[in-house]
């Protein structure tokens, strides 16, 4: 099973990250839940997730310079990042970053599900290519 860190400042939106989604179904496991960037950076050593799921627009480091920062540390895995702003700006950033998956606030399961599918079939190629 693929390991899920979820990152919100909003702790009904981390909540809802967690609930929403049916992420055993998708084939993960949520291996963190963070209030920020920087509490995310720290629990990477001993969570090692798969995929980051991180809102954009957060206080301190934004979800974008953490991404940048994740990938710095070593972190190979993918980012999806979760958005209440619809800013094309933000998803040009994303995209450019390298992230997975774009998911607007209030997330749909259904478009949630097509994403973490897009995800597991990106993390199984890359862990397939590594072997």
């Amino acid at each position: 099973m693929l390991k899920v860190m979820l990152v919100d400042d909003e702790p009904l939106a981390l909540e809802g990250l967690r609930l929403l989604i049916p992420w055993q179904a998708e084939g993960f496991t949520v291996c963190a839940e963070c209030a920020n960037a920087m509490e995310a950076l720290d629990a990477l050593p001993s969570a090692k997730p798969d995929l980051i799921v991180t809102d954009i627009r957060m206080p301190g480091m934004d979800g974008l310079e953490m991404m940048v920062e994740a990938k710095a540390r070593g972190f190979r895995g993918q980012f999806a990042v979760v958005s209440g702003y619809g800013d094309f700006e933000y998803a040009q950033m994303a995209l450019r970053i390298g992230v997975a998956g774009y998911l607007l606030k209030p997330i749909e399961p259904s478009e949630a599900s097509l994403v973490l599918d897009h995800v597991r079939q990106s993390l199984v190629h890359l862990e397939a290519g590594a072997q």
